[in-house]
């Protein structure tokens, strides 16, 4: 099976630390089931430019940065992982204006500090985003090296589709049926409960 092979990757972990980053792809998950709940889920790539991976293509060594994706549920909640890693990014909290139509396709190519922690918990390493905050310094900061993806399912262009590793193309393709989907998540719904990760990354 497909996740057998996937557990063989072999996928280098970020280092802990804190170190500057620069995003450039998001992905709408559609719906998806979390632990039971539908929830609408997107992914977010990270690059980091200070920390190099090399690999080899077509007899080619090349070399970019190590990246991260990272899930999120996306909501604005004020409980929800993605709010509060948008308020550090941003380095201020969301005005009641932005609160009511906020495009998360704004954070695509804009910089960052990201603390990175180990789970040594398993049978392997993984590498965890503890904090994200606005990246400090009067430096150039990093541009994306990767080329840039914005996928919607609704705007689905074959050329972004193609550009998607393919485990995040099998879990685009598990998304739910829009007719089974709870109402939106309200900003200020304070049943709203968010979660971990609920899968591992895997080699981009």
């Amino acid at each position: 099976m497909a996740f057998t092979a996937k557990e063989k990757s072999d996928y280098k972990p970020i280092p802990e630390g804190t170190h500057r980053a620069v995003s450039s792809a998001l992905v709408d998950l559609g719906l998806q089931d979390a632990f039971g709940i539908p929830k609408p889920q997107l992914m977010i790539r990270f690059e980091f430019p200070d920390l190099r991976a090399n690999r080899i293509e077509n007899g080619v060594q090349i070399d970019e940065p190590m990246v991260k994706w990272q899930f999120y549920t996306n909501s604005l909640n004020k409980k929800a992982n993605l709010r509060r890693d948008l308020d550090g990014w941003r380095g201020r909290g969301f005005t009641k204006e932005e609160l009511e139509g906020f495009d998360v396709r704004n954070v695509i190519g804009h910089a960052c500090q990201i603390s990175i922690i180990h789970d040594n918990s398993g049978d392997r390493v993984k590498d965890k985003i503890n904090n994200i905050s606005k990246l400090m310094g009067d430096g150039a900061k990093p541009l994306p090296e990767l080329e840039v993806i914005s996928y919607s399912r609704d705007e689905g262009e074959i050329q972004q589709w193609n550009l998607l590793p393919e485990w995040i193309q099998e879990k685009i393709n598990q998304q739910l049926d829009d007719d089974i989907s709870p109402p939106p998540v309200q900003v200020d719904d304070d049943s709203f409960e968010d979660d971990d990760v609920p899968f591992d990354q895997e080699e981009a």
